[in-house]
């Protein structure tokens, strides 16, 4: 499956790296807990946390993945953090019930 496909199937946002979108996402991995992430991801997971500090730079720089995806409430700050050195972020938009 290519990344194209899992931001067009979850109606994620890409916030960066839309040149990215056609690389292959072998798996997913949901986790804050940062060493966990280091010790258990894979290259070409699809990295889904809730973590906006500075350190989930570090954790993007050792485990390069296929991206890292956060909610919309979290995604500004995320971003913010960081600063171009994340090279796929993507965000869920979440609709306000009706």
């Amino acid at each position: 499956m290519r990344l194209r496909e899992v931001v067009e199937g979850l109606h994620l946002s890409v916030r960066r790296g839309e040149d990215q979108l056609d690389q292959d996402v072998t798996g997913g991995f949901a986790g804050d807990l940062l060493s966990d992430v280091i010790a258990h991801s894979k290259a070409g997971d699809v990295w889904v946390t809730m973590q906006v500090h500075v350190n989930i730079v570090a954790v993007a720089v050792l485990k390069p993945s296929a991206g890292t995806a956060t909610s919309e409430s979290a995604a500004s700050a995320a971003e913010r953090v960081c600063q171009g050195r994340c090279s796929m972020f993507m965000s869920k938009n979440n609709p306000k019930p009706t």
